[in-house]
């Protein structure tokens, strides 16, 4: 990775354009704040990574700006123009993508712009963005979000539009404190300027999709500005799932570390029509899925799966495997296994596991609930608002140790 410091330091552009390239403006809220305090403001930015982008890439908008790394503008367009753009492992080419006349080129890994209207390799882009260049593979695509419009994203790509505003006020707190708890954390900022972006528009961190931040999504945002759950002052990461199955587990015990939230209690999840749910996979399958995540050793064949440890809500917490040649036994956790098979695959811990009566060679999982089970149950949540609770009864539900503060 040498190269890239040589190159950017001493990043030069060539401005070839057709039609309007020169001076203007530097668009706001571009770059992610490298310090970030305990709140932001809704203007600040936040990087998302949206995906991976084509080898040549598509770029169409009105009054599209591109800019270098240090900020130097390559394009300033006028009206509604289309650009295609390729990297080489060493700089970036734009061309007009009518005509394949050269526009301009860029030393460096990183492009930033904004404009309106815009697509990018024909998928909608409503914010600023940042592409960024891979010296092998496809390069990455960054949604650059003013931070309350990245917890509009969230709710409304983790909630049903009609379910009651409530809900979805109390997912924005919670979307907006695990955010906010991220951004703050030395590791997590260290991450960013390594990859180039902050979160995973993804379960990986949170779901985001800037397309589904529907009017009841950005009223919710809008109307918790600035609430978030505490502990002694400080923000707390606030996790949340969509169904618990009847009672929620301290993060301490899905991942053996974490915030203190407290657990609760929920009649309202059996209302969730998948609340039930059956698996049913061979021993051959679990083995080989188990084996990708190198949880278990190429060299064993998997006999039995039992339960050894739960927990106070029934999670299965620790999994023995034994291998058929050896009878040696492996300790798999819950969530491990759930990670090998697939988190909405296995949807949750909260299962019972029998030799299958369907496949003499694999097991049958039955289940409730979907997701880890702690803080936060979406299905809960809609119950509680249904049956006449405010965001801040459901948050004090769902978070009993925590505060509910306002900046």
């Amino acid at each position: 990775m040498r190269i890239w410091g040589v190159l950017l330091a001493g990043i030069i552009f060539v401005g070839m354009t057709v039609g309007a390239v020169g001076v203007a403006a530097v668009a706001p809220n571009l770059a992610v704040v490298p310090s970030v305090p305990s709140a932001l403001s809704s203007e600040q930015a936040v990087s998302v990574r949206r995906g991976q982008l084509r080898d040549e890439v598509s770029l169409f908008g009105e009054g599209l700006q591109l800019r270098d790394p240090a900020g130097g503008v390559l394009v300033s367009g006028r009206g509604l123009v289309s650009y295609a753009l390729s990297f080489d492992g060493i700089r970036w080419t734009i061309r007009d993508k009518a005509s394949g006349r050269l526009v301009a080129v860029s030393l460096g890994r990183t492009l930033e712009g904004s404009g309106q209207m815009l697509r990018i390799d024909l998928r909608p882009q409503r914010s600023s963005f940042r592409l960024i260049g891979r010296l092998k593979g496809r390069g990455e695509l960054i949604a650059l979000v003013p931070f309350e419009q990245y917890v509009a994203g969230v709710i409304g790509s983790e909630l049903p539009k009609d379910w009651p505003l409530e809900v979805f006020k109390a997912q924005a707190v919670a979307a907006r404190s695990f955010a906010l708890a991220r951004m703050r954390s030395a590791s997590a900022q260290a991450l960013e300027k390594k990859r180039g972006w902050f979160f995973e528009g993804t379960t990986t961190d949170q779901m985001f999709d800037d397309d589904r931040s529907h009017e009841r999504a950005v009223q919710a945002a809008r109307e918790t500005a600035g609430v978030t759950m505490v502990e002694h002052g400080e923000v707390v990461s606030t996790h949340y799932h969509s169904d618990c199955g009847g009672q929620t587990d301290e993060p301490a015990t899905v991942w053996g570390g974490g915030p203190r939230f407290g657990a609760a209690r929920d009649v309202g999840c059996p209302l969730n029509p998948r609340a039930k749910w059956r698996l049913v996979r061979s021993f051959q399958e679990i083995q080989a899925a188990l084996q990708h995540k190198q949880i278990l050793p190429t060299r064993f064949q998997l006999a039995s799966l039992q339960v050894t440890s739960r927990s106070a809500a029934g999670r299965a917490l620790s999994v023995a495997v034994v291998d058929a040649v050896s009878g040696r036994s492996f300790s798999v956790t819950g969530e491990r296994l759930r990670e090998a098979l697939g988190f909405s695959t296995l949807k949750s811990t909260l299962f019972e596991v029998k030799r299958s009566a369907a496949d003499p060679t694999g097991v049958e999982f039955t289940g409730r609930g979907f997701g880890h089970g702690s803080g936060l149950c979406q299905w809960g949540a809609r119950s509680l608002a249904l049956s006449g609770k405010g965001y801040r009864e459901i948050l004090n539900h769902y978070y009993p140790r925590l505060q509910i503060t306002e900046r």
